[in-house]
């Protein structure tokens, strides 16, 4: 997730593109990189997703369910969370106490709970 700057920041040309297999690549030229430099070469970024600052917290937590219903079948699953201090890390992953904004975990925590009652809920089937 990607936050304007807090203080006016040197512009910085980055482009933002489908990676292949899912993945979305980021691309930031060096900076501060003279042109005899033998490291001038653009830092590239791969991620599953991106988004910038208009995606809502529904938009995000879209992408982390399928990770959270993998989880409750079996499969292995981490979501992390990482940046520079002020940069919406606790936001996105906990959100305020606000309906509607509420973030990863509280969601995760409820559709986990939702999981449990449905396969606990009785049902018709015999087995033997």
């Amino acid at each position: 997730r990607l936050r304007p700057q807090l203080q006016p920041a040197p512009q910085v040309a980055y482009t933002v593109q489908p990676g292949g297999e899912n993945l979305t690549k980021l691309e930031v030229p060096a900076k501060g990189q003279s042109d005899t430099s033998r490291d001038r070469r653009k830092r590239e970024f791969r991620f599953n997703s991106v988004y910038d600052i208009n995606a809502t917290q529904e938009d995000v937590f879209r992408k982390a369910q399928s990770i959270i219903d993998r989880a409750m079948e079996g499969y292995n699953g981490t979501i992390f969370a990482y940046g520079a201090t002020g940069s919406g890390k606790t936001f996105t992953m906990m959100g305020p106490d606000q309906e509607g904004l509420e973030g990863i975990v509280p969601r995760a925590a409820s559709r986990i709970f939702d999981y449990i009652v449905r396969e606990d809920a009785p049902t018709d089937e015999a087995h033997l």
